[in-house]
């Protein structure tokens, strides 16, 4: 481990000497120059950085001839915004994502042969599908953690992966013949996890069939409960939930997690569990306090040894009489409308619309006459907004507030 370390890092700073280079200069797409220094696109061949205090959208394929060849250092966060286009994403030989902070990329992840992945302590990658080519090398630090919401396939003769950290796979994982994972964390999967005794996954060749799997340590076996269903329902101002177990054996305790951006993960209650049982039983539980707008919640189970797995991420959309309703979001540019629900107030509203770099996309502001209608169509005034994420800034009274909404 200790020369994989040394070569790795020797081979990082030799690899990045006499590529150009863009840093954040402030948070945007990107897409846009003006997101970096200097100002210009990233292209392939760039040693790209997003600064610690900086959040930049993924909003292009980074595949092809935009793939990583070079470096991407991600110090504050990268993201794919949810709700929108999927992008994907394919790390070339000689090429490296370094994952120093948060890093969401809805799309498929690739690491071809001769490539690198590096998830730091106490950072997060989220992915779609992710692959490991043969030949490339991965590793995943202590307290590190990799979502892939869908499935992991670490291919023939794939053996430089190392996972310290933990690796949550919301679908299935493949190993191909002579595949390995190596390490000293573990990997939960929703569906199964198969090498067909010929490939390891901590030193173990044995495959799990029926999810949901862990492996850990050289063991791999089903999870302490078999999961049916887990929902979330918005009622006013609180979410309902709901889920079913068919079967528990060893389970201390649920906890529902929640999260404003679908990555970022915080506790919101505990409920215990039945211990073993091989009946089906259901669980009810509500979140009172969740934000305004979208609420990302997901179902954690840990078991009496500490072992734990996660449900797949469900999301409710909030909305509190805060002023503003934007609905649907995500939607399409003709369907967006604004509802006032402040219903203390019968005046005029203001509405300004701002862009991920923070630039005004209309004219003018907008308007609502509450006392006449109470709400407008964003295609009625003739605004023609291109998909990507906004924010409108909606003006009641002395009361300013900002609710974002994305355009499909």
């Amino acid at each position: 481990m200790k020369q994989f370390f040394t070569l790795t890092f020797l081979f990082i700073t030799l690899n990045f000497i006499g590529f150009s280079q863009k840093v954040s200069i402030n948070s945007g797409a990107w897409n846009s120059p003006s997101t970096w220094n200097p100002a210009a696109v990233p292209v392939s061949s760039d040693n790209v950085t997003v600064q610690s205090i900086h959040k930049v959208a993924l909003n292009k394929n980074l595949t092809g001839g935009d793939k990583i060849s070079a470096a991407v250092t991600v110090y504050g966060n990268l993201i794919d915004q949810t709700g929108g286009t999927e992008y994907d994403a394919e790390v070339s030989s000689g090429g490296f994502l370094l994952v120093d902070g948060k890093t969401q990329m809805n799309g498929n992840v690739k690491i071809d042969a001769g490539g690198f992945l590096i998830v730091y302590p106490g950072d997060t990658l989220v992915t779609g599908n992710l692959e490991f080519a043969n030949n490339s090398f991965v590793l995943v630090q202590g307290s590190a953690v990799v979502v892939v919401n869908g499935d992991l396939t670490n291919n023939n003769n794939s053996s430089g992966i190392t996972v310290n950290g933990k690796v949550h796979v919301n679908g299935k994982y493949e190993g191909g013949n002579k595949s390995a994972m190596d390490g000293t964390g573990l990997m939960t999967t929703t569906g199964s996890l198969i090498t067909d005794h010929k490939g390891t996954v901590f030193g173990s060749e044995d495959d799990c069939f029926v999810g949901p799997c862990l492996a850990q340590g050289g063991n791999i076996g089903g999870l302490p409960i078999e999961l049916i269903y887990f929902k979330a329902e918005a009622l006013g101002t609180t979410v309902n939930f709901n889920w079913a177990t068919a079967t528990e054996q060893n389970n201390n305790y649920f906890t529902i997690e929640r999260s404003a951006d679908g990555v970022e993960f915080l506790p919101v209650l505990e409920m215990k569990g039945a211990g073993n049982s091989t009946n089906i039983i259901t669980y009810i539980a509500a979140d009172k306090n969740p934000v305004n707008g979208d609420n990302y919640y997901r179902l954690k189970q840990t078991d009496f040894d500490g072992n734990f797995s996660y449900s797949k991420v469900v999301y409710a959309t909030v909305s509190k009489n805060q002023g503003v309703r934007i609905y649907p979001n995500p939607g399409d540019k003709n369907e967006i409308e604004f509802a006032i629900t402040a219903t203390d107030y019968s005046g005029v509203v203001a509405i300004s619309i701002v862009d991920v770099r923070g630039a005004n996309v209309l004219p003018s502001d907008l308007t609502i006459n509450v006392s006449q209608s109470g709400f407008l169509k964003l295609s009625d005034y003739g605004v023609n907004l291109t998909s990507g994420m906004y924010f409108a800034k909606v003006t009641i009274a002395n009361t300013v507030l900002v609710e974002r909404f994305v355009i499909k």
